[in-house]
């Protein structure tokens, strides 16, 4: 498990990718958002950071798609680990003291930035992402630029959709605005929410089991 003390570490991100729960979301994305190319098209993989202009490292971003210069193909969705880590170590380590619930909030951390990335080939796929709108948006700050905004409302929407989280939860994993009160809090509202979907499944296999049985 990739964790240091009470910090995560590029491990721990990896296996979250590489793990079973993350190919099933990535297949509920795919039926949510409608989406056209196979998972081959789309390959996910993971860099430190983005590297910018003048091989600037973007310290903020957590994920991109990856394009041909044309804009025509796209090569890959990536994600940028040691950003993840360090954002949520930064936010996280210092005030959440079981290890458990680090693992936890990296998972949903992850799993929205894939879903924000799927959001992405949506639009491409629906000619939503060209070369032309791509030159425009970005004479706009990040914040400012429509496709960004769709992708993190609808990528949100998604991940809640998923993992029925409360959207005040989500928001303080995601914002990165947490003091320890409010940390103590999310600790102890993702435990109950983990046990709560262990039980809802113990209860689906016995239902099954039972009607196997009958």
């Amino acid at each position: 498990m990739g964790f240091f003390g009470n910090e995560i570490n590029e491990q721990l991100i990896n296996e979250i990718i590489e793990h079973e729960s993350s190919n099933d979301f990535v297949g509920f994305l795919r039926n949510e958002l409608h989406i056209g190319g196979t998972r081959e098209q789309y390959p996910i993989t993971t860099a430190d950071h983005q590297v910018g202009t003048d091989n600037y490292k973007v310290q903020d971003t957590f994920g991109a798609l990856l394009f041909t210069p044309s804009y025509r193909e796209i090569l890959g969705i990536e994600l940028y680990v040691k950003s993840i880590v360090e954002r949520i170590n930064a936010v996280f380590s210092h005030r959440m003291h079981n290890p458990h619930t680090m693992e936890l909030i990296t998972r949903i951390f992850v799993f929205n930035a894939v879903a924000h990335e799927y959001v992405h080939v949506q639009q491409f796929e629906q000619g939503r992402i060209t070369a032309e709108i791509i030159e425009v948006q970005n004479q706009l700050n990040y914040e400012q630029r429509e496709i960004e905004i769709e992708a993190s409302n609808v990528a949100k929407e998604l991940l809640i959709q998923y993992t029925g989280l409360e959207t005040q939860r989500v928001n303080q994993i995601l914002s990165g605005n947490s003091d320890n009160d409010s940390a103590a809090e999310l600790s102890e509202y993702l435990i109950e929410w983990e046990n709560a979907k262990q039980l809802k499944m113990m209860k689906i296999k016995k239902r099954l089991q039972t009607h196997l049985s009958n």
